[in-house]
């Protein structure tokens, strides 16, 4: 699932792919995909997604933003906003790939929002509200507002386990599945372990490691097509998706667990 780095690569790929220049189209292949809010419910379509998309053919892109998960642009009097979904991405081809959602075109070939689920979506909202609704719902970004120790201690509170809290959006905007796993295991810290069970050094050290964490993974992946790990995609992560392989550290079997909902990878021996 994407998360901040990959939300991040998206926004710099619309940056380098759009430009400067105007608008020629903005078109929805997939009617659903144009919500009226950056909801992952293609019920939550607009009635009229060519009418939403129409005030931005001749405007240029002036601001290319992102919080967390979450990115987009402002052209014009109009924002458009990104959700990328469970698999979602963007592609900049001449010819339409498959499952293609979205088409954005300035003097180019077209950047497409290719969603193989459909849990992806688009926003189009005033300029002036795109960062309260990029904000919406969430605490500060992972990496852009990391928090010190003091500030990460004052979140992370209470019996829940470490990792399911630093997936709340809420608490902190960006940190999924895959990256919750990789910083807890660098920092050294069991993903069950209740947040008020932390030390002050444990916190200190995924304080300190979140925003590294996000930017290496970012620094390794900014280049070409985005490809999922779940998709095929190489997994240069170092616990996630190597249940039963040697931790890199050790050689103990990395284990895992279910919390959330969702699977969890750590090394028995090095977190504790």
């Amino acid at each position: 699932m994407p998360e901040l780095p990959e939300a991040e690569i998206a926004r710099r790929q619309l940056q380098r792919w759009l430009g400067t220049t105007p608008f020629r189209e903005a078109r929805a292949i997939d009617p659903a995909v144009v919500r009226t809010h950056l909801s992952s419910k293609p019920s939550d379509a607009v009635a009229d997604p060519a009418g939403a998309l129409a005030p931005l053919v001749g405007t240029t892109p002036t601001a290319f933003l992102r919080h967390g998960k979450r990115f987009g642009l402002v052209a014009g009097d109009r924002a458009v906003l990104v959700h990328l979904g469970m698999s979602g991405k963007l592609v900049q081809a001449a010819e339409k790939p498959p499952y293609a959602r979205l088409a954005l075109v300035t003097d180019g070939d077209p950047v497409w929002l290719v969603d193989r689920r459909r849990f992806g979506c688009v926003a189009v909202v005033p300029a002036e509200e795109a960062d309260t609704v990029l904000r919406e719902g969430h605490g500060p970004d992972a990496l852009d507002e990391a928090l010190s120790a003091d500030g990460l201690r004052a979140v992370l509170k209470g019996g829940r386990a470490v990792k399911v809290a630093l997936m709340d959006q809420a608490l902190l905007a960006g940190i999924g599945n895959i990256q919750a796993a990789e910083i807890l295991f660098r920092a050294r810290v069991d993903p069950r372990a209740a947040c008020k069970a932390l030390t002050d050094e444990q916190v200190a050290r995924i304080a300190a490691i979140t925003p590294a964490q996000l930017q290496e993974v970012i620094d390794g992946e900014d280049a070409g097509e985005i490809v999922y790990v779940t998709d095929g995609g190489p997994n240069v992560f170092a616990v996630y998706g190597r249940e039963g392989e040697p931790c890199p550290s050790c050689a103990t079997p990395i284990e895992t667990t279910t919390q959330g909902g969702r699977t969890t990878y750590w090394c028995p021996s090095c977190q504790r």
